[in-house]
């Protein structure tokens, strides 16, 4: 759904308090697996856990959390509404792929520090059932601590067939009306925050029962995409005083993808309400998966989330492990907090502080729990550093960045070791620390320029700092730039509905925003002027440039609310402006489905042309996201580049899943003389289209071929000898000076 607002100071100081540690108390841990009628169970059929902060219920036959109290209340933070088996679905994981099915066996083990508790699912695919790997979930409460550890375990022996992990996630189903209101901080590198939005809508909202209109969110059409319920014109609560829709639409949408946000330096998010915050904290990055250009889900709806690892908006990120080999994954240790208003704490961003700093405080307790160390958890004691220095790359904060990551690998497919990143715009240098042991990948990269250093066997040993010898990082460039539209930054957000009027990333569902008529003017065209010449002045503005090229725009929209006896998701017929009907290949009602015209760029030949009779005029375009191949034609001189790493960003609400970079080269002579107006006409090829990051034309006497320049992180295309194109991969596989 849509940015509501933002909210600041909202809350008032609440009477009750979450218990604090006395001194002369005794240890309050305590662990009740027989006897406990907790959420309503038989005896022995829920565990109770208490730690002097918190009276938790735990039921096993779900590895779930179904209640949870602040000690000496009776103020139930979970959501009771939305049940499973019978009861409350609360706090779990929602794993996928290999992770399948089996009989769990719960157990724990308790000491005067902690207490770990966990159920494990062993591994049964050998004997055709659905699981592939030995997993245990485990949760962690030590004494008088308001918060909750959480961390996941995943083994593949090699008597195991073939499985693979899809996804690793919590979800924290806390009571909607205690936690109405979210909170962003770092979500993207262009927006430091804080975003707080809400209140947000209940379930009932969401999913309620039809109101007296006719217009309720339990209509069929309201369900407009996978997760994604179209709420305009819902009548109820906060959501009854909504204005007809305008033609460029501005609307609201239920849509989990809204809160996505990236890996880079997000530390913490959480949910709140008028007393009682939760807050997801990250006290490493290091099993992350996907490296820092990641983007990870904080929310559903008002759900509190952890997605460790997952293929959204990157859907190549795989972690397979083939039969007869073994492996081991460890996710985690996260750390859940819950606090509240009052005392020190007087706003939201008071409580995401609290939250933060207490989640560095829990380095010692990692280095001595038992369970997480035989749970591969490497201790600090027996961790490295890494320094870095790298000349070429000293800027504004937050543009150049060094990556750790699995070897031999694309970082953004980085999926089985873990991952590390650091800042070094401000001269270069950087220390990662705490590194685990091993073989990594160092990659470089600096946004707004094109190109990524990457190089192997960077060996980190235990208690040791390795320095990597100072290395350069050059920007690949091929020659003489004529023109270029949009920064090489990984992301499309510079481009129309990329960005909204807060400055930060929309994170809206694509169906938000009415592209025929933001286009009318062309016909539905993107009609671009790279530079001044005989087709006009330069258009120097990108917002006439849209963050995603689609080929057919046909979002699913409620039609309920254009007619009362449409209860489907085909709305956008009511609206489509007439012209689109009268463009080529029309198809379906008043052109719904009608392919866009070609989107074209106008250039005029630099004077200096001449200089390159025998050379090359060279496209290299950045695709932020890519759902189709991209078709270049150059002055009637055609190239195709074909769709490979699919990232599905552009309906997920994002603006960057897997960045990749194509070098579309033709001969000089495809243009036209100096002076002359050149037409490069650009077309993709299945209805998602592609999210362009950025788009360079340069003029060279060398050859942009890999082979030729040595560099191995982009496609090359360019005519075969006989027609059509020809396509040299990048080796992603290999290091890249």
């Amino acid at each position: 759904m849509s940015r509501i607002g933002l909210v600041v100071g909202i809350l008032a100081a609440a009477s009750l308090t979450i218990a604090a540690h006395a001194a002369s108390t005794p240890n309050p841990l305590s662990i009740n697996t027989t006897t406990t009628t907790c959420g309503g169970g038989t005896p022995g059929k829920n565990w109770e856990i208490q730690n002097g902060a918190l009276d938790i219920c735990f039921y096993p036959g779900h590895a779930s959390i179904i209640d949870m109290y602040p000690e000496g209340t009776d103020i139930n933070f979970v959501d009771q509404t939305q049940t499973s088996g019978g009861v409350p679905k609360g706090f779990y994981m929602d794993n996928a792929g290999g992770l399948g099915s089996a009989t769990g066996v719960p157990g724990y083990v308790q000491t005067r520090r902690y207490i770990d508790w966990w159920v494990t699912y062993p591994s049964n695919g050998a004997s055709g059932g659905k699981n592939d790997y030995t997993y245990s979930e485990h949760f962690i409460v030590t004494p008088y601590d308001s918060g909750i550890h959480v961390y996941f375990v995943a083994d593949h022996a090699a008597s195991d067939p073939t499985g693979s992990i899809g996804q690793v996630q919590w979800v924290f189903r806390l009571d909607q009306n205690k936690f109405n209101y979210l909170y962003m901080r770092n979500e993207d590198l262009s927006n430091p925050g804080p975003v707080i939005l809400g209140p947000m809508p209940t379930y009932a909202e969401y999913f309620g029962t039809i109101n007296p209109n006719g217009l309720g969110a339990a209509d069929p059409g309201r369900a407009v995409q996978d997760a994604t319920v179209d709420m305009h014109g819902y009548g109820e609560g906060p959501w009854s005083a909504f204005p007809p829709i305008s033609p460029g639409f501005g609307r609201e949408f239920g849509d989990k993808y809204d809160y996505s946000g990236y890996n880079y330096l997000n530390l913490c998010h959480g949910v709140f309400g008028s007393q009682y915050g939760a807050w997801a904290v990250f006290p490493s990055n290091e099993s992350l998966v996907g490296g820092p250009t990641k983007q990870m889900l904080l929310f559903t709806g008002n759900l509190l989330m952890i997605e460790a690892y997952s293929n959204h908006l990157d859907n190549g990120i795989t972690d397979i492990t083939p039969a007869g080999v073994a492996s081991h994954q460890l996710y985690g240790p996260f750390y859940v907090r819950f606090n509240q208003m009052g005392g020190s704490i007087h706003s939201p961003n008071g409580m995401y502080k609290d939250a933060v700093q207490a989640g560095t405080h829990f380095k010692s307790l990692y280095d001595h729990e038992q369970e997480l160390l035989d749970s591969g958890y490497v201790p600090s004691t027996q961790r490295g550093e890494v320094e870095v220095d790298v000349n070429g790359v000293a800027g504004a904060p937050k543009t150049a960045w060094a990556v750790l990551s699995d070897p031999g690998t694309n970082f953004q497919y980085s999926a089985h070791g873990p991952d590390y990143w650091v800042d070094i715009s401000r001269d270069g240098t950087g220390t990662f620390h705490r590194v685990i042991p091993g073989t990594y990948r160092l990659s470089v990269y600096d946004l707004g320029q094109w190109g990524e250093m990457r190089q192997e066997n960077i060996v980190v040993k235990a208690d040791q700092t390795t320095t990597v010898p100072t290395v350069n990082f050059v920007p690949e460039n091929f020659g003489e730039t004529v023109w270029t539209i949009g920064i090489p930054d990984r992301s499309s957000h510079e481009f129309l509905h990329g960005h909204d009027a807060y400055g930060h990333d929309n994170r809206q569902y694509w169906g938000n925003w009415n592209y025929w008529a933001d286009f009318a003017a062309n016909q539905g065209a993107v009609v671009y002027n790279a530079t001044s010449g005989p087709a006009g002045p330069a258009t120097n503005d990108w917002s006439k440039w849209n963050y995603n090229h689609w080929k057919s725009f046909d979002p699913g929209l409620f039609g309920g609310f254009y007619n009362p006896t449409d209860d489907t998701k085909d709305g956008y017929k009511y609206i489509i402006p007439t012209y689109v009907a009268s463009l080529s290949n029309a198809s379906g009602t008043n052109g719904v489905s009608t392919p866009l015209p070609p989107w074209t760029v106008n250039f005029a030949t630099p004077a200096n042309a001449s200089d390159y009779v025998n050379g090359y005029a060279v496209l290299s375009v950045s695709l932020a996201a890519t759902e189709a191949s991209y078709i270049v034609t150059l002055n009637g001189h055609q190239l195709v580049w074909s769709m490979t790493n699919k990232s599905d960003a552009a309906v997920r609400s994002g603006f960057s899943g897997y960045t990749q970079w194509i070098a579309f080269q033709w001969p000089a002579s495809a243009l036209n003389p100096a002076g002359d107006n050149n037409v490069l006409q650009i077309s993709v090829s299945q209805p998602q289209g592609d999210e362009e990051d950025a788009l360079r034309l340069e003029l060279t006497n060398t050859s942009a071929s890999p082979s030729v320049r040595g560099w191995n992180d982009y496609s090359f295309v360019m005519p075969g000898a006989t027609g059509g194109s020809v396509t040299i991969p990048p080796n992603d596989a290999v290091p890249n000076p």
